[in-house]
């Protein structure tokens, strides 16, 4: 093998290794645009997913001050019931007593 034959066979090999490096070049591009394109969507959801998640909190806080403050009422409802029970208890209790005793003089037999 000449020189000439040498120099043209390096030259194919050089023209080869140019063309895999601008092959390997261009698939890493696409390999960064997939990546970023990739981060940027999950960027974007990660913060809808705050934004519902944070939504969703305010809702449940807002359910739970609402249930708090019925808990309030019926509880306040209980005690007036429990408060009016006692006293109707009271009275039929003097109602009976009074029965016993009897009334207008006449004894109860």
């Amino acid at each position: 093998m000449n020189i000439d034959e040498r120099i043209e066979r390096l030259t194919e090999r050089h023209e080869a290794l140019a063309e895999s490096v601008a092959l390997l070049l261009d698939s890493q591009r696409k390999t960064e645009e997939t990546l970023r394109r990739a981060i940027r969507l999950g960027v974007r959801e990660a913060r809808i997913e705050r934004k519902r998640r944070q939504e969703v909190d305010l809702r449940v806080q807002k359910m739970d001050a609402r249930f708090d403050e019925k808990m309030r009422e019926i509880a306040s409802a209980q005690r007036i019931n429990e408060e009016e029970l006692a006293k109707l208890n009271a009275s039929v209790q003097r109602f009976i007593e009074s029965l016993q005793r009897g009334g207008n003089g006449h004894q109860a037999s």
